[in-house]
Parts: structure tokens; sequence; C-alpha cells
């Protein structure tokens, strides 16, 4: 549901749920922190792109994932992301078309530049 790859200098990571608008799941927050932090790590990558579809960045959290999701109380699924992206020393350029819902409007805080295409939506 997150694929990552790296050509040239740069890793993009992309969210790849488009049946569910790119809805995010408990698994996928563990995969973007995963992929952001071997970016991070990689000394090849220079820089990491963040993107979804053309059409839908993300429609937010899965809620449905969400009340199904066994979890210790106080904790989060999205920790996996947010120990990660704010502390990233490279730099984070996500590119935003359709709709960034929730959280995908707030981890757009955290990028260092945001390209919106003309159909992006918050």
């Amino acid at each position: 549901m997150i694929k990552s790859d790296t050509a040239g200098r740069v890793a993009r990571v992309r969210f790849d749920r488009i049946d569910k608008k790119n809805a995010i799941t408990a698994e996928m927050y563990r995969q973007l922190g995963a992929a952001l932090a071997a970016a991070e790590a990689d000394p090849k990558v220079r820089a990491v792109l963040l993107h979804g579809t053309a059409d839908c960045f993300t429609a937010g959290n899965d809620v449905a994932d969400f009340l199904n999701v066994r979890r210790e109380p106080g904790s989060s699924p999205a920790r996996a992301l947010f120990d990660v992206l704010p502390h990233m020393k490279k730099p984070v350029v996500a590119a935003v078309g359709g709709p960034a819902v929730g959280i995908g409007s707030t981890m757009l805080l955290h990028c260092d530049l945001v390209y919106a295409a003309p159909n992006a939506r918050w």
C-alpha cells in the first residue's frame, strides 16, 4: 500500500491504495515510517518525494481499520510516521493532487516543500 523506490538521488514514497482513495491504515503508517527511515539512512539519497496519485494524495485515516486495529491505550499507529518525518535531515517534498484530508494535510506541515496541483484540495 506504500510503494518506495529510488531514482537518481531521489527516494520516491507513494501512497498506493487508490481503491480506497489512499486512506491510511495502521500498516501503511508502519510502511511510511520505514520507507522514510530507509531514505534518511541511504547515503545516495539527497531528497524524498512523497506523493499519491494525480487524483488523490490521501483521504486521511481509514476509520474502519482504526476501529479494528488492536493497540495499547494511548498509542497511535501514526506514531511510526511521526517518529521519523519531523526529524528528517534530508528535504522532503510533497506533491499533492486531489484531496489531502485530515492527517494527509497534517503531514504536509512537516514537509520542506509542498507542490499543489490545480486540483489539490484540503
